[in-house]
């Protein structure tokens, strides 16, 4: 009797961890957002226009306009005078570059992640495989010492944590597949355990 309760209990505490957690976070992330934004415009708001979501709601419409600004010459110009200041600041400039590759690879633009390609590596001399995914195809530009001809950038992600490794392997060590980086990536930090909705079909 016990054990039948505790394996339903169970059943429906996976069931819905993935939602709460998830809604969780939101709510943290929405809550850290209004307030962050909102103590920047605490001296600007009356206290009886201080309702809950307004800071989330201006920061939302000063990315807006901050991408329209981006758009003409004149906020481009800007853009490209700060980015060059940071660029140029001994440590925040090594953080700053590490950051804007991340955010200029995951972004929707051409040569972000969307049109990175998954693969699978095979190890020689083994039939053992690894997924990753090309990060780089040209490698003229890499230091001396490093191979470069008929090679390419391979990002091997790690499981259950945000890491990983990259190395440089010839391209016939790699079988394209067809899958998204999303996917890829969500694979790869679970160790792939869950399997596919096609999988879970069969008999």
């Amino acid at each position: 009797m016990m054990r039948s309760f505790l394996r339903t209990f169970g059943r429906g505490l996976f069931a819905v961890l993935p939602t709460f957690l998830s809604v969780y976070i939101l709510i943290k992330f929405f809550r850290w957002f209004d307030e962050t934004v909102f103590s920047l415009f605490i001296g600007l708001v009356p206290p009886e226009y201080n309702w809950p979501g307004l800071g989330f709601v201006a920061g939302i419409l000063f990315i807006f306009l901050l991408g329209v600004a981006l758009s003409n010459y004149f906020g481009h110009r800007a853009h490209l005078m700060i980015d060059g200041l940071f660029r140029r600041v001994p440590l925040v400039k090594s953080v700053y570059t590490a950051i804007q590759d991340l955010t200029d690879y995951f972004s929707p633009k051409e040569g972000g992640a969307n049109q990175s390609q998954v693969v699978a590596v095979s190890w020689p001399g083994t039939d053992v495989q690894t997924v990753g995914l090309v990060t780089r195809t040209e490698l003229d530009s890499l230091p001396a010492g490093i191979k470069k001809e008929n090679r390419v950038a391979v990002f091997l992600p790690m499981s259950y944590q945000m890491g990983g490794f990259t190395v440089f392997l010839p391209k016939d060590r790699l079988t394209p597949l067809n899958m998204s980086v999303e996917k890829a990536m969500r694979s790869a930090l679970t160790g792939w355990m869950k399997k596919d909705q096609k999988e879970n079909s069969n008999p």
